[in-house]
């Protein structure tokens, strides 16, 4: 759609979870869209079981996805999805906080 549509303007908001649940390699999904994600929504996945989890409770190697968002020169945003976890929000957002700022040169 990017190609067809043919504007500059025009990127994604790359929800890896998401690919991951499709069956997808989310690597290979960010190779595609380098240079056209906008956005990147993460959550830990167990399987392809769409289910948020906080990271590190499940399966995806946050260090691998950002590492190759890095090498692609991604800059932007990247949000935690943790809907799941309403009704423990600060244990949650801080548990992500803890497991991805270490990998992320510009947080903190």
């Amino acid at each position: 759609m990017i190609a067809a549509v043919g504007h500059p303007r025009l990127g994604v908001n790359l929800d890896l979870g998401h690919a991951i649940c499709a069956g997808e390699d989310p690597l290979h999904s960010i190779d595609q869209l380098a240079g056209r994600i906008w956005n990147v929504h993460l959550e830990d996945i167990r399987g392809r079981k769409h289910h948020h989890l906080i990271p590190g409770e499940g399966d995806v190697d946050f260090a691998g996805l950002i590492q190759r968002l890095a090498a692609h020169g991604y800059d932007r945003c990247v949000t935690v999805e943790l809907y799941t976890c309403s009704h423990r929000a600060d244990a949650a957002a801080a548990r992500a906080f803890a497991v991805l700022s270490p990998l992320l040169p510009s947080a903190g």
